[in-house]
């Protein structure tokens, strides 16, 4: 099996270590940091979803195609989070693989 690097993994966990995300989905519609990049999962019911796409509809969203979320961000059943660093949500967006992830919507 062939290494593809994920990009949005390894700055996710930089954002991590650095407080720069908003973890779940009521978190992210309620806080107050400004968001700049919503990544969902794919197991993310329908309502959960169109609760984030209605109240954040001006962020670009990606949906995780191949893997659950809470793989990558090592927490157990998060099912949304949010980037509120601006350079690396816009890293984040330049150098996703499309083959991983589903861009939903690209924001205002």
């Amino acid at each position: 099996m062939q290494f593809v690097p994920d990009k949005i993994k390894t700055l996710t966990g930089f954002a991590i270590k650095s407080s720069k995300i908003i973890f779940g989905s009521d978190n992210i519609v309620s806080g107050r940091k400004r968001k700049y990049l919503i990544i969902v999962c794919r197991s993310l019911s329908e309502n959960g979803f169109n609760r984030l796409k209605n109240n954040c509809g001006g962020i670009p969203m990606l949906k995780c195609l191949c893997a659950d979320l809470s793989e990558i961000t090592h927490r157990d059943n998060c099912k949304a989070i949010a980037f509120t660093d601006k350079q690396m949500a816009d890293a984040a967006l330049n150098g996703f693989n499309n083959s991983m992830y589903d861009l939903i919507s690209e924001g205002k």
